[in-house]
């Protein structure tokens, strides 16, 4: 399948839904470099290949934008969730600045961290998660003393739930032993602002 290495075909399916917004997320956010690029119907999950005779389906996108008038709920999670990292990266351009430095490697459990100049992106690609307290995970983020948290793939409005967020608005969390322990939820990206 064409669209995010078939996670579309299966938009039903939350998880196949959760880590093609994931793989969008670490496009457009910082932990690859360069630019994304949406290609015919990433932005609406739409299944299948591309080919010159089949169309956009505009029957999966909604009728007003990102209204509920129509279309399907996947379709306007994923279409809120590229205009979320548009906003992003608009209000946040060093986010995807020049010199990314993996700070942070943890194959066993599929987490990467990229730093660009003031900000850690976060790629969670594997399916547990850490929650609160004792059970936070810890990356390591290449210096600093405090995070703010910009940006969650797994936030309400995208898909997943509220309590995803490590923090959120403009509370901020402690840098100790140079490393960030934070919630992370499956098949994320997280974007925190360093300083």
């Amino acid at each position: 399948d064409g669209c995010l290495g078939g996670f579309c075909r299966r938009a039903q399916d939350w998880g196949a839904r959760a880590q093609a917004k994931m793989w969008w997320a670490a496009a457009a956010c910082g932990v690859a470099s360069g630019v994304p690029m949406l290609f015919q119907g990433t932005e609406i999950l739409q299944p299948g290949w591309w080919h010159t005779d089949q169309y956009f389906r505009w029957d999966l996108a909604p009728e007003n934008g990102l209204g509920t008038e129509g279309g399907s709920a996947p379709a306007i999670e994923m279409m809120k969730l590229v205009k979320a990292t548009l906003d992003l990266r608009k209000e946040h351009p060093d986010v995807c600045g020049h010199d990314p430095q993996v700070v942070h490697q943890d194959e066993k459990n599929m987490v990467y961290g990229v730093r660009r100049q003031g900000y850690l992106s976060v790629l969670h690609a594997g399916g547990g998660q850490w929650g609160d307290g004792e059970d936070r995970y810890e990356v390591k983020c290449g210096g600093g003393s405090k995070a703010k948290q910009v940006f969650n793939s797994m936030a309400e409005e995208l898909g997943g739930w509220d309590a995803s967020w490590t923090v959120k608005g403009d509370k901020e969390i402690k840098i100790e032993n140079g490393g960030l322990r934070m919630k992370l939820p499956k098949w994320s990206v997280l974007v925190f602002k360093i300083s």
